[in-house]
Protein backbone atom coordinates (compact mmCIF):
# COMPACT_ATOMS: atom_id res chain seq x y z
CA UNK A 1 0.00 0.00 0.00
CA UNK A 2 1.10 3.53 -1.04
CA UNK A 3 2.27 6.05 1.88
CA UNK A 4 0.17 8.98 1.52
CA UNK A 5 1.90 12.38 1.42
CA UNK A 6 -0.37 15.73 1.47
CA UNK A 7 1.64 18.83 0.28
CA UNK A 8 0.13 22.11 2.13
CA UNK A 9 2.93 25.08 -0.03
CA UNK A 10 0.65 27.07 -1.96
CA UNK A 11 3.42 28.91 -3.62
CA UNK A 12 4.22 25.34 -5.11
CA UNK A 13 3.84 25.91 -9.48
CA UNK A 14 3.10 22.99 -11.09
CA UNK A 15 6.53 22.19 -12.11
CA UNK A 16 7.66 21.84 -9.02
CA UNK A 17 4.54 19.70 -7.68
CA UNK A 18 5.46 17.07 -10.64
CA UNK A 19 8.91 17.65 -9.12
CA UNK A 20 7.70 16.46 -5.83
CA UNK A 21 5.68 13.53 -7.56
CA UNK A 22 8.81 12.62 -8.88
CA UNK A 23 11.16 12.76 -6.32
CA UNK A 24 8.89 10.47 -4.22
CA UNK A 25 8.14 7.87 -6.32
CA UNK A 26 6.21 5.21 -6.82
CA UNK A 27 5.88 4.62 -3.09
CA UNK A 28 3.97 7.20 -2.56
CA UNK A 29 0.33 9.05 -3.31
CA UNK A 30 0.81 12.94 -3.60
CA UNK A 31 -2.05 15.35 -2.76
CA UNK A 32 -1.76 19.26 -2.80
CA UNK A 33 -5.43 20.13 -2.06
CA UNK A 34 -6.92 18.62 1.38
CA UNK A 35 -10.67 19.54 0.37
CA UNK A 36 -10.21 16.61 -2.42
CA UNK A 37 -9.04 13.46 -0.17
CA UNK A 38 -9.89 12.08 3.41
CA UNK A 39 -7.56 13.27 5.75
CA UNK A 40 -7.70 10.91 8.07
CA UNK A 41 -5.94 8.30 5.77
CA UNK A 42 -2.60 10.84 5.22
CA UNK A 43 0.69 9.28 6.20
CA UNK A 44 2.68 12.29 5.80
CA UNK A 45 2.16 16.65 5.74
CA UNK A 46 4.71 18.48 4.08
CA UNK A 47 5.09 22.27 4.58
CA UNK A 48 6.56 25.27 4.50
CA UNK A 49 5.02 27.63 6.48
CA UNK A 50 2.99 27.05 9.19
CA UNK A 51 1.00 29.84 10.39
CA UNK A 52 -1.88 30.85 8.55
CA UNK A 53 -1.42 27.82 6.41
CA UNK A 54 -2.43 24.61 8.82
CA UNK A 55 -4.92 25.16 10.96
CA UNK A 56 -5.67 23.03 14.42
CA UNK A 57 -8.97 20.99 13.13
CA UNK A 58 -7.10 19.60 9.98
CA UNK A 59 -4.00 18.16 12.30
CA UNK A 60 -6.91 16.52 14.67
CA UNK A 61 -8.50 14.91 11.39
CA UNK A 62 -4.97 13.73 10.14
CA UNK A 63 -5.72 10.40 12.27
CA UNK A 64 -2.95 8.44 10.43
CA UNK A 65 -0.40 11.39 10.44
CA UNK A 66 2.84 9.62 11.48
CA UNK A 67 5.09 13.24 9.97
CA UNK A 68 5.11 16.26 9.73
CA UNK A 69 8.37 17.27 6.89
CA UNK A 70 9.36 20.78 6.58
CA UNK A 71 11.35 21.77 3.47
CA UNK A 72 13.00 23.84 5.55
CA UNK A 73 16.04 23.04 7.64
CA UNK A 74 14.59 24.78 10.79
CA UNK A 75 11.74 23.38 12.32
CA UNK A 76 10.89 26.45 14.75
CA UNK A 77 8.31 28.14 13.07
CA UNK A 78 5.91 24.42 13.56
CA UNK A 79 4.48 24.00 16.82
CA UNK A 80 6.52 21.07 17.35
CA UNK A 81 5.48 20.44 21.00
CA UNK A 82 1.88 19.57 20.15
CA UNK A 83 2.49 17.84 17.88
CA UNK A 84 5.17 15.12 19.17
CA UNK A 85 2.36 14.73 21.97
CA UNK A 86 0.07 12.88 19.67
CA UNK A 87 3.70 10.75 18.77
CA UNK A 88 4.23 12.71 15.28
CA UNK A 89 7.45 13.23 14.30
CA UNK A 90 8.81 16.71 13.07
CA UNK A 91 11.88 16.92 10.86
CA UNK A 92 13.32 19.39 8.79
CA UNK A 93 15.28 19.24 5.32
CA UNK A 94 18.89 20.38 6.39
CA UNK A 95 21.34 20.76 3.74
CA UNK A 96 19.71 21.50 0.84
CA UNK A 97 21.33 25.20 0.70
CA UNK A 98 24.18 25.13 3.24
CA UNK A 99 26.70 26.08 0.95
CA UNK A 100 25.26 28.98 -0.46
CA UNK A 101 24.28 29.57 3.26
CA UNK A 102 28.06 29.57 3.95
CA UNK A 103 28.99 31.31 0.95
CA UNK A 104 26.39 34.45 1.98
CA UNK A 105 28.30 34.15 5.54
CA UNK A 106 31.80 34.66 3.70
CA UNK A 107 30.33 37.81 1.40
CA UNK A 108 29.53 38.95 4.94
CA UNK A 109 32.80 38.81 6.49
CA UNK A 110 35.03 39.82 3.95
CA UNK A 111 33.20 42.66 3.14
CA UNK A 112 32.92 43.41 6.96
CA UNK A 113 36.86 42.77 6.98
CA UNK A 114 37.55 45.02 3.54
CA UNK A 115 35.45 47.99 4.68
CA UNK A 116 33.55 47.40 1.39
CA UNK A 117 30.19 48.28 2.58
CA UNK A 118 31.62 51.92 4.09
CA UNK A 119 34.34 52.51 1.02
CA UNK A 120 30.73 51.62 -1.45
CA UNK A 121 28.78 54.74 0.73
CA UNK A 122 31.68 57.20 1.16
CA UNK A 123 32.69 56.55 -2.87
CA UNK A 124 29.05 57.69 -3.74
CA UNK A 125 29.53 60.37 -1.50
CA UNK A 126 32.99 61.75 -3.56
CA UNK A 127 34.82 60.87 -0.65
CA UNK A 128 38.30 58.78 -1.81
CA UNK A 129 40.08 57.68 1.15
CA UNK A 130 42.60 55.31 -0.02
CA UNK A 131 44.41 56.09 3.97
CA UNK A 132 41.88 53.82 5.41
CA UNK A 133 43.14 50.52 6.51
CA UNK A 134 41.25 47.03 5.97
CA UNK A 135 41.99 43.97 7.58
CA UNK A 136 43.41 40.10 6.34
CA UNK A 137 41.29 37.45 7.09
CA UNK A 138 44.45 34.94 6.52
CA UNK A 139 44.85 32.88 9.37
CA UNK A 140 42.27 34.09 11.89
CA UNK A 141 40.50 32.70 14.54
CA UNK A 142 37.09 31.23 13.60
CA UNK A 143 34.14 29.98 16.31
CA UNK A 144 31.37 28.06 14.60
CA UNK A 145 28.32 27.56 16.52
CA UNK A 146 26.52 24.62 15.33
CA UNK A 147 28.30 22.25 13.01
CA UNK A 148 25.43 20.36 11.04
CA UNK A 149 25.77 20.81 7.62
CA UNK A 150 26.09 24.80 7.35
CA UNK A 151 28.67 24.90 9.78
CA UNK A 152 30.74 22.29 8.09
CA UNK A 153 30.56 23.93 4.79
CA UNK A 154 31.69 27.20 6.17
CA UNK A 155 34.62 25.57 8.00
CA UNK A 156 35.38 24.18 4.33
CA UNK A 157 35.54 27.45 3.37
CA UNK A 158 37.70 29.00 6.10
CA UNK A 159 40.71 26.51 4.94
CA UNK A 160 41.20 28.69 1.53
CA UNK A 161 42.15 31.61 4.52
CA UNK A 162 44.11 29.18 6.60
CA UNK A 163 42.14 30.35 9.26
CA UNK A 164 42.06 28.72 12.93
CA UNK A 165 38.95 27.02 13.51
CA UNK A 166 37.04 26.00 16.95
CA UNK A 167 33.69 24.66 16.87
CA UNK A 168 30.69 24.37 19.33
CA UNK A 169 28.39 21.17 18.67
CA UNK A 170 26.48 18.72 20.80
CA UNK A 171 28.99 16.42 20.95
CA UNK A 172 32.66 15.65 20.40
CA UNK A 173 32.29 13.14 17.09
CA UNK A 174 33.40 14.97 14.16
CA UNK A 175 33.19 14.39 10.32
CA UNK A 176 36.32 11.91 8.95
CA UNK A 177 37.04 15.00 6.50
CA UNK A 178 37.53 17.30 10.09
CA UNK A 179 39.79 15.11 11.86
CA UNK A 180 43.35 17.43 12.35
CA UNK A 181 41.48 20.65 11.05
CA UNK A 182 39.71 21.47 14.56
CA UNK A 183 41.52 23.15 17.04
CA UNK A 184 38.99 22.46 19.70
CA UNK A 185 35.54 21.06 20.20
CA UNK A 186 33.55 22.65 22.51
CA UNK A 187 30.00 20.81 23.95
CA UNK A 188 28.94 23.19 26.80
CA UNK A 189 28.36 26.68 27.44
CA UNK A 190 30.60 26.74 29.97
CA UNK A 191 33.58 25.56 27.89
CA UNK A 192 32.91 28.75 25.67
CA UNK A 193 34.47 30.76 28.11
CA UNK A 194 37.62 30.75 26.92
CA UNK A 195 36.75 30.98 22.81
CA UNK A 196 34.66 33.90 23.09
CA UNK A 197 38.11 36.23 23.83
CA UNK A 198 39.81 33.84 21.43
CA UNK A 199 38.19 34.10 18.31
CA UNK A 200 38.43 37.03 15.58
CA UNK A 201 35.13 35.85 13.59
CA UNK A 202 31.98 34.09 15.16
CA UNK A 203 29.28 32.23 13.15
CA UNK A 204 26.66 31.35 14.36
CA UNK A 205 24.86 28.52 12.82
CA UNK A 206 22.66 26.61 15.56
CA UNK A 207 19.24 25.73 15.67
CA UNK A 208 16.97 27.58 17.16
CA UNK A 209 15.28 26.33 20.55
CA UNK A 210 14.13 27.21 24.12
CA UNK A 211 17.28 26.68 24.87
CA UNK A 212 19.12 28.27 22.62
CA UNK A 213 17.20 31.52 22.70
CA UNK A 214 19.19 33.92 23.76
CA UNK A 215 22.25 31.66 23.70
CA UNK A 216 24.45 35.03 23.30
CA UNK A 217 23.56 38.11 25.61
CA UNK A 218 25.63 40.21 27.26
CA UNK A 219 28.23 38.58 29.06
CA UNK A 220 28.99 36.46 26.25
CA UNK A 221 29.52 39.84 23.77
CA UNK A 222 31.35 41.16 26.57
CA UNK A 223 33.72 38.60 26.33
CA UNK A 224 34.94 38.79 22.71
CA UNK A 225 37.00 41.08 20.83
CA UNK A 226 36.55 44.54 20.64
CA UNK A 227 37.46 44.64 17.10
CA UNK A 228 35.83 40.47 16.33
CA UNK A 229 32.72 39.91 14.38
CA UNK A 230 29.61 38.15 15.15
CA UNK A 231 27.83 36.66 11.41
CA UNK A 232 24.10 35.42 12.45
CA UNK A 233 22.50 32.82 8.87
CA UNK A 234 20.78 31.11 11.86
CA UNK A 235 17.85 32.56 13.35
CA UNK A 236 17.93 36.40 15.22
CA UNK A 237 16.77 35.15 18.07
CA UNK A 238 19.72 33.40 18.99
CA UNK A 239 21.38 36.27 19.95
CA UNK A 240 19.76 38.26 22.22
CA UNK A 241 18.34 42.12 20.63
CA UNK A 242 19.30 44.31 23.22
CA UNK A 243 22.36 43.15 24.47
CA UNK A 244 23.70 42.96 20.92
CA UNK A 245 21.93 46.52 19.84
CA UNK A 246 23.78 48.14 23.08
CA UNK A 247 26.89 46.33 22.43
CA UNK A 248 27.26 47.77 18.95
CA UNK A 249 26.31 51.06 20.09
CA UNK A 250 28.99 51.15 22.91
CA UNK A 251 32.07 49.00 20.51
CA UNK A 252 32.04 50.88 17.37
CA UNK A 253 35.04 48.38 15.81
CA UNK A 254 32.66 45.55 16.67
CA UNK A 255 30.51 44.57 13.65
CA UNK A 256 27.60 42.25 13.58
CA UNK A 257 26.34 40.61 9.90
CA UNK A 258 22.78 40.01 10.09
CA UNK A 259 20.42 37.87 7.36
CA UNK A 260 17.99 36.96 10.31
CA UNK A 261 16.21 39.01 12.39
CA UNK A 262 13.65 39.10 15.29
CA UNK A 263 10.97 40.46 13.37
CA UNK A 264 10.01 40.01 10.27
CA UNK A 265 7.77 42.35 8.30
CA UNK A 266 4.34 41.56 6.63
CA UNK A 267 4.12 41.02 3.38
CA UNK A 268 5.25 44.70 1.50
CA UNK A 269 5.56 45.91 5.21
CA UNK A 270 8.49 48.02 6.60
CA UNK A 271 11.65 46.46 8.10
CA UNK A 272 11.89 47.50 11.65
CA UNK A 273 13.14 45.97 14.54
CA UNK A 274 12.44 46.67 18.10
CA UNK A 275 16.42 48.84 18.09
CA UNK A 276 17.21 50.72 14.92
CA UNK A 277 19.95 48.26 13.89
CA UNK A 278 20.31 50.22 10.51
CA UNK A 279 21.16 53.21 11.75
CA UNK A 280 24.46 51.88 12.78
CA UNK A 281 27.59 52.18 11.00
CA UNK A 282 28.83 48.99 12.02
CA UNK A 283 26.27 46.25 10.94
CA UNK A 284 25.75 45.04 7.43
CA UNK A 285 22.18 43.75 7.10
CA UNK A 286 20.69 41.55 4.41
CA UNK A 287 17.24 40.41 4.74
CA UNK A 288 17.15 36.04 5.48
CA UNK A 289 18.47 35.66 1.54
CA UNK A 290 21.80 33.54 1.89
CA UNK A 291 20.22 30.76 0.49
CA UNK A 292 18.05 32.25 -2.67
CA UNK A 293 19.99 31.23 -5.75
CA UNK A 294 18.31 30.01 -8.74
CA UNK A 295 16.99 26.54 -7.96
CA UNK A 296 16.99 27.31 -4.04
CA UNK A 297 12.95 26.12 -3.45
CA UNK A 298 13.90 22.78 -5.98
CA UNK A 299 16.60 22.08 -3.79
CA UNK A 300 14.70 22.43 -0.11
CA UNK A 301 11.55 19.95 -2.11
CA UNK A 302 14.25 17.61 -3.66
CA UNK A 303 15.97 17.27 0.26
CA UNK A 304 12.19 16.98 1.78
CA UNK A 305 11.25 13.93 0.11
CA UNK A 306 14.64 12.24 0.18
CA UNK A 307 14.02 13.18 4.21
CA UNK A 308 10.17 11.71 3.75
CA UNK A 309 11.74 8.63 2.02
CA UNK A 310 14.11 7.69 4.59
CA UNK A 311 11.66 7.83 7.14
CA UNK A 312 9.55 4.88 5.84
CA UNK A 313 12.76 2.73 4.65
Amino acid sequence: MKNKVLVLIPELTEEQKDLVVSELGEGFEVFFDPSNILVDKIDVLMVFRWEGIVVDTLIEQMKSLKLVQAITAGVDHIPLKKLLEKGIRVQGAPGANSRYIAEHAFAMILSAFKKICIHNQLMRKGEFHQEYMHRTLFDKNMLILGFGTIGQEVAKISEVFKMKLRVFKKNKEIPEQFQGRLERVYTTKAELLEAWPWADVIVVALPLTEELKGFIGSEELERMKKDSIIVNVSRGKIIDEEALYKHLERNPDFIACLDVWWVYPKEDGVFKQNYPFEKLDNVILTPHVAPKVPGYFENMLRTACKKVKEFFE
